[in-house]
């Protein structure tokens, strides 16, 4: 009994942090918001939620009335959408890994952005690929993102972290499709297209800017 009882005392502790454990509650999410890396970040999650929704919702209804796509295209943009999003977190972690996540936030955004402006102007073959290049750039922006996120705070603010990633991607979600259809109704979706493709590009340039020590580090 007493060596069981020792044996037991020399025991590591392996059960989650209390503070990690319950770490998920707005007020957590508030206090980490007030880092300037974590509130660019989740900005461009909400930016990237927003793309995602109107990728599943708005985008189709467009193609399909401004560029005579039928079933058979929109399957295939679904097709290309998830294919090109897998593909990219494929690849994204590990080029994290090896150049930073920073820089692959500011690409994948940049990538979306240039996806989507040729979205507006392309035909055909050349439809589809600005699609893919924009759902390329989505996909290595959510994985850089997220990475960036949980090299950013410290260990015991991670269940925290992730919450706020997804709470910021929802509402992207919700909100991101209806905004883009109320401003379409006012000014045509193919301008507010364009105005959606310079916000991501917007993102990307400030990315760069506030990040660039960051950036700098992981080349080292």
């Amino acid at each position: 009994m007493a060596s069981r009882n020792s044996s037991f005392c020399c025991v590591e502790n392996v059960r989650p942090d209390d503070k990690l454990a319950g770490s998920f509650d707005i007020s957590a999410i508030v206090k980490v918001a007030r880092n300037g890396k974590v509130k660019l970040a989740l900005l461009g999650i909400t930016l990237y939620g927003s793309g995602y929704g109107i990728f599943l919702t708005t985008l189709p209804a467009w193609l399909l009335r401004e560029k005579a796509f039928n079933a058979d295209h929109i399957g295939i943009f679904f097709s290309l959408f998830y294919v090109a999003i897998s593909i990219s977190q494929i690849i994204t972690g590990r080029l994290c890994g090896k150049f930073g996540s920073a820089v692959f936030m500011v690409c994948g955004l940049a990538a979306a952005s240039i996806g989507l402006y040729a979205v507006r102007m392309a035909n055909s073959s050349g439809l589809f690929a600005a699609l893919a290049a924009a759902s390329l750039g989505l996909g290595v922006f959510y994985i850089a993102s997220m990475i960036f996120l949980n090299e950013t705070v410290d260990e015991t603010l991670k269940g925290t972290i992730s919450g706020a990633y997804y709470l910021f991607w929802g509402i992207g979600m919700f909100f991101g499709p209806p905004a883009l259809s109320a401003a379409s109704a006012f000014i045509g979706y193919d301008t507010t297209l364009t105005a959606y493709a310079s916000l991501f590009m917007a993102m990307a340039a400030i990315m760069l800017l506030k990040l660039k020590p960051t950036m700098k580090r992981n080349r080292i």
